[in-house]
């Protein structure tokens, strides 16, 4: 196995050299070959002894002639490739320095990491669950440049060898540029797969390791191991799963075709309907499909607005219960599109970085019809193995950022059983800055936790999930230990309370709209889009507190006949 020390010293351009010196000599070779073919001595033309020396030498040597041209053709195409697949390892190196210079790490000659902070108090302005995720990052950096090295290096010298065995040729003697273009066709260079089961870190490495030929390669012709990839670029991974789509729809036509079960039936009926949804959303443009997988019984799908790699603030929303990507991606994607248009004026007035949103369906979100099984909305099952799937992806958004060297305030926002399998991911150790959980049933048992920001809340006056989730919020006790779900949002002393019925419209113009029930969080105009806005474009100063006006009339609509349905009174 090669070393970091080893790659610092290679040259992509010493590579190329080698080819195009190797490339003169094949032209010259196959020129004069092809000219000493046509020199063939036929029977008729010189009889005897000599005469079938003569044939057998000149056969023998367009034998020979034929595999070192091939051989040689075989060089040129792997120097060729190894020369453009060992470019980027040095950027990779150059980037893992970078980032330790950030973070306080330095990478040694040989690739050792050493922390540069050992025993000394952070700075301010470096959090120690970003540090951690940087050092990940580092370190994925290097063993990945050092496997893809290796990889090359083993290729490479597989080609050298069977040249100089004479393993490659066509085994006819009468023309050597159709050697030589057998030796082009023969396999040289792979392009190693993604680490299986690879971290965003991981899987950002690998991608990075590779060349631009490689990567292009990967997505037109192996897109379905690039789609889901976290920490791959969301340019790639939306064109690989739009690469994906057709053949998707076919085996799903296919199935359904030999499917005799009505529920199968149903299921393959929905995804394909999903397929159209997804397509008609991304016609919106500024699109990018982010998560398609049909491998669940209900398609699994997001979908970005904006540069979710570049963009300053980026806004993640997971919905909850009853959310299909078939019933609810086209509707949601509005949401986050009007979410947008609110921001970048906020940003505009406030001023800020450009803003993007996902509408993230990358799990089997609780239905109607499960409420008996483990998936039952009043289970934490979903959320957890969600949360596990969410917090990767948003450590995909965070990595992407850190390739491109870019400022990211990322904000998770949850609705309902999205708030739980929200707060499931913020759990984990994630790139999110700040949280909204909204109409939340339970924050989920993982402590959720951001860096730097802030986790709110908001639950609107006729809003009875919450409630229903906790006995207790309909008494407002503060103790509460938490229902099935989790903790209570409103009995966390580290989630803040924000309005959903500030009728005043800070910005001016219109009043702002009070959202009452479960569904109206994300309306337009409302107080609660405003304060997500505010959150979302990194204006925490503009966010509106609950008031005890809130909270008063919250605890009035729970005596009231509606209770149990959320409707507004």
């Amino acid at each position: 196995m090669v070393s970091i020390s080893d790659i610092r010293k290679w040259n992509a351009d010493q590579l190329e050299q080698a080819r195009s010196e190797v490339q003169r000599e094949l032209q010259v070779l196959t020129s004069e070959g092809d000219e000493f073919a046509g020199t063939k001595i036929s029977e008729g033309d010189w009889t005897g002894k000599s005469s079938a020396s003569a044939m057998a030498a000149h056969d023998k040597l367009l034998q020979q002639g034929d595999r070192h041209a091939a051989g040689l053709a075989a060089i040129v195409k792997g120097l060729a490739q190894a020369s453009d697949a060992v470019r980027p390892l040095p950027r990779q190196i150059n980037e893992a320095e970078e980032l330790g210079r950030k973070y306080g790490f330095q990478v040694g000659e040989n690739g050792d990491v050493t922390d540069t902070f050992a025993g000394k108090p952070l700075p301010p302005d470096i959090h120690p669950e970003d540090r951690e995720r940087a050092k990940q990052e580092i370190t994925a950096k290097l063993e990945q440049v050092v496997r893809t090295a290796t990889d090359i290096d083993a290729d490479l010298a597989g080609v050298f060898g069977k040249a100089g065995a004479g393993q490659y040729g066509v085994g006819q003697t009468g023309n050597l540029t159709t050697a030589a273009a057998a030796g082009t066709a023969a396999m040289a260079l792979t392009t190693p797969d993604p680490p299986a089961g690879g971290t965003a870190a991981q899987n950002a490495a690998w991608w990075g390791t590779l060349s631009k030929a490689e990567q292009g390669a990967a997505i037109g012709a192996t897109p379905d191991k690039i789609g889901n990839l976290n920490g791959v670029p969301a340019v790639a991974r939306s064109q690989a799963n739009m690469n994906r789509i057709p053949a998707m729809r076919a085996r799903l036509m296919q199935r359904l075709k030999n499917s005799g079960s009505v529920d199968e039936i149903k299921s393959i009926e929905a995804k394909l309907k999903s397929l159209d949804k997804i397509k008609e959303t991304m016609h919106r443009g500024n699109r990018s499909l982010l998560v398609l997988d049909d491998t669940h019984p209900r398609m699994e799908a997001a979908i970005g607005i904006g540069d979710v790699d570049g963009a300053k603030n980026v806004n993640v929303f997971t919905p909850g219960f009853t959310t299909t990507v078939d019933g609810s991606i086209k509707g949601y994607d509005s949401a986050m599109a009007d979410l947008l248009q609110k921001e970048n004026y906020l940003n505009r007035v406030h001023g800020g970085g450009s803003n993007a949103a996902v509408t993230w369906i990358g799990y089997q979100a609780p239905q109607a019809d499960e409420v008996a099984s483990s998936q039952s909305v009043a289970l934490p099952q979903a959320a957890q193995h969600g949360g596990n799937k969410l917090a990767g992806f948003l450590s995909g958004v965070g990595v992407a950022h850190e390739a491109n060297n870019a400022p990211l305030h990322l904000t998770a926002l949850g609705h309902s059983y999205g708030s739980t399998t929200t707060g499931e991911a913020l759990g984990h150790n994630t790139p999110a800055n700040d949280a909204v959980l909204f109409g939340s049933p339970g924050e989920g048992w993982n402590k959720p936790h951001v860096n730097g920001g802030h986790i709110y809340s908001e639950q609107a006056a006729t809003d009875y999930v919450p409630a229903a989730g906790h006995t207790s919020d309909l008494f407002h006790l503060p103790t509460s230990p938490g229902g099935p779900l989790g903790p209570d949002t409103y009995s966390d002393p580290n989630i803040q309370h924000m309005s959903t019925n500030i009728k005043a419209n800070p910005e001016g113009g219109d009043p702002l709209a009070p959202a009452f029930g479960h569904s109206e969080y994300l309306n337009n105009g409302t107080t609660s889009q405003y304060n997500m806005a505010a959150v979302g474009s990194g204006h925490s100063e503009l966010v509106k507190p609950e008031t005890e006006g809130d909270r008063m009339l919250r605890d009035a609509s729970y005596f009231t006949p509606g209770f149990m349905f959320g409707t507004p009174k």
